[in-house]
């Protein structure tokens, strides 16, 4: 994502959620070759399409992957938590899904 080049996974779970939510890729849903060769040539034939979905990864991962952001919110919750006995595990194991 940050080196502005589309996705083609073979994913699900979290990484797919935020393919998807970035409009950064292309996914198998069927997970064989044949679809992952069919992602990989549309994506070789298509340069605006590249450029777009790399674009749009870039800006996501710019937006809400960057550790500078994600330090920001970690120390929020832990001086929130400061005020109570609650685990810190359970407290942040929210931001991940």
């Amino acid at each position: 994502m940050c080196m502005k080049k589309p996705i083609i996974g073979d994913v699900s779970g979290y990484a797919e959620k935020v393919i998807n939510e970035a409009q950064c890729g292309l996914i198998s849903n069927d997970r064989t070759a044949k679809e992952l060769g069919e992602h990989i040539i549309k994506l070789a034939e298509n340069e605006i399409l590249r450029r777009k979905m790399g674009n749009n990864g870039h800006e996501f991962a710019f937006q809400y992957l960057r550790w500078k952001n994600n330090i920001k919110v970690l120390t929020s919750l832990m001086e929130e938590n400061d005020a109570t006995e609650e685990s810190m595990y359970v407290r942040m194991e929210p931001l991940h899904k």
